[in-house]
């Protein structure tokens, strides 16, 4: 008869919901409401329940959410605390290594050398103002360590360093102008991504991921890749 068959049609979309947010987890779906039938209560009953769940997966979506804000804030507060202690490690042994030196060229060339290997930087280069400060130059001093290196790889270096040696800076200009200019630290953690960084190209080539730019008794600045 009608009724049976209208209960029937109620009892098949009941169904049909449930097997969907089965599928799904979709809790915002709701059943077709009946206010005068058997199966139409249950429909009723069954909205508000699923209500209630949607309400409460939203609750735990958002504390997820805020959980995972809190995570990152505090890695990246470990990752600065962290880049704050090796710049003073750094810093200490440059002191160190600069107040023992005979002369100022090999106090520079010692604490370049320490720096890296202590750090495992592959590679370091300084930047000398000249007399005017108008300008800083490129210095022969470097540090490059050719170990585990392939004679493709330290040819592209050479390249490197070939187009580095002739470069100059103005205050602000690429990442030695901007440590001379600022006299704070400056740390580049993607090359690839950076702004203002006149041979990232070359420095990729190199396997050059990252770079740190150090001022040393202001007159000098120092940078590391």
């Amino acid at each position: 008869n009608v009724s049976e068959h209208k209960a029937q049609t109620e009892t098949y979309a009941l169904f049909q919901v449930m097997d969907e947010q089965a599928k799904t987890q979709n809790f915002g779906l709701r059943v077709p409401e009946e206010p005068f039938t058997e199966v139409g209560k249950i429909a009723y009953r069954y909205n508000q329940v699923m209500a209630s769940l949607e309400d409460k997966a939203d609750q735990l979506q958002r504390l997820n959410q805020a959980l995972a804000t809190t995570v990152t804030e505090r890695n990246a507060e470990i990752l600065e605390r962290k880049r704050a202690e090796q710049e003073v490690r750094l810093l200490l042994d440059m002191s160190q290594v600069v107040s023992t030196a005979p002369d100022f060229e090999i106090a520079l060339a010692s604490a370049l050398s320490q720096v890296c290997q202590n750090t495992g930087w592959t590679y370091g280069e300084l930047w000398i103002p000249n007399d005017e400060h108008s300008h800083i130059d490129c210095s022969p001093i470097y540090f490059f360590d050719e170990r585990g290196q392939t004679p493709a790889e330290i040819a592209i270096f050479q390249a490197f360093r070939q187009q580095t040696e002739h470069l100059q800076f103005a205050r602000g200009e690429g990442l030695p102008g901007q440590v001379w200019q600022n006299k704070q630290s400056r740390w580049i953690q993607d090359l690839q991504s950076a702004e203002n960084f006149n041979r990232s190209d070359i420095a990729q080539r190199c396997g050059f991921a990252s770079a740190v730019g150090i001022p040393i008794n202001n007159p000098v600045t120092a940078r590391s890749l």
